[in-house]
């Protein structure tokens, strides 16, 4: 599509581009939310959405502090990433759903700056491990 005219077009043109992008993050197997400076919520991917078990629709809005129960690490890891400004990993972290359920995630926290806003906001990778760690541990009594 041409998106260079003005006026009802290029509204339509926007649109289509911002679903295209929804699209490509909808289809990705790893779950993406994005924060912002103070930890809301912005935004969240379909896979991000199954492993948390929450809608985007309740959790755009909320602090990331309410997408898991006993959120010490996750929420220390996201204050750190963004207090320092730089990338942190997490490798096979233990979070409890609000269904009670614990999984265990690698989590990649990228600070971003916000253009006009002065700010810094959080793009967050999470991929469940669990099966991972299933398979390491039944090797490890295999070869013991």
């Amino acid at each position: 599509m041409y998106c260079t005219h003005k006026g009802t077009i290029l509204l339509v043109c926007r649109q289509s581009n911002m679903q295209y992008k929804q699209d490509i993050l909808d289809n990705l197997s790893t779950g993406i939310i994005t924060l912002n400076g103070s930890l809301v919520v912005t935004g969240m991917n379909a896979a991000a959405q199954m492993l948390l078990q929450v809608s985007a629709s309740r959790a755009v809005g909320t602090a990331a502090a309410r997408l898991i129960l006993r959120d010490a690490d996750w929420i220390n890891s996201l204050e750190q990433a963004l207090a320092r400004n730089s990338p942190l990993t997490r490798r096979g972290m233990g979070v409890f759903l609000h269904t009670g359920q614990e999984i265990h995630l690698d989590l990649i926290v990228n600070p971003v700056a916000d253009d006009g806003a002065n700010s810094t906001r959080l793009i967050v990778e999470i991929q469940a491990v669990d099966r991972l760690l299933k398979i390491s541990r039944e090797e490890g009594i295999v070869h013991a």
